[in-house]
């Protein structure tokens, strides 16, 4: 199982680095790939890091689970044909999908949360896109994960962790990190 975790300027670092951090634990294969053109990327809050590498050299067919952390660096990925297509292509293939606080909102305007329970940062919700938006923490509904923004990052990763690799190896991170949540 690999997961690639998609990185662009003003990204909310807490949501792209602890699940990286959590993955990371459970001894998953996560790559940090930069949308941007080049490795290095400064967060919201000024962060900055370097990524694994880079999308535009990466092979989706590679990886077996997409991540998007949110932030106002959304729109990157949002504005990235290539990554647009990406996140369809895993969704139909049943590839996992996972998106927290605003890029959520990209999967609704992709019309792959259609019908499904899903959640966003508030004020994010995108209208007429057929999505039951619920007020909870995390939603899994089938190949999609979403989660609602920066405090909920912790629960957000556990639960990528529970459908990639188990209860057991969710668990146990939960344990190690002290998580009293998801």
């Amino acid at each position: 199982m690999k997961l690639a975790v998609l990185c662009a300027d003003n990204v909310e670092e807490i949501e792209c680095l602890t699940v990286v951090d959590y993955c990371r634990r459970a001894n998953l294969a996560i790559d940090m790939l930069s949308v941007m053109e080049r490795r290095m990327v400064t967060g919201a809050h000024g962060i900055t890091f370097q990524t694994d590498g880079m999308w535009t050299d990466a092979d989706p067919e590679e990886y077996d689970a997409l991540i998007l952390p949110g932030g106002s660096g959304y729109v990157h990925l949002r504005e990235n044909p290539s990554v647009c297509d990406a996140i369809v292509n895993f969704w139909k293939e049943k590839k996992l999908v996972a998106a927290i606080c605003a890029s959520p909102s990209i999967f609704a305007e992709l019309g792959i949360l259609k019908g499904k329970d899903a959640v966003v940062y508030p004020g994010m919700e995108v209208v007429d896109a057929g999505v039951n938006w619920l007020d909870q923490s995390v939603a899994v509904s089938g190949n999609v994960i979403t989660g609602k923004g920066p405090s909920r990052a912790g629960v957000f990763a556990i639960a990528v962790i529970r459908y990639v690799a188990g209860d057991a190896a969710a668990e146990a991170v939960k344990a190690e990190v002290l998580s009293i949540h998801g």
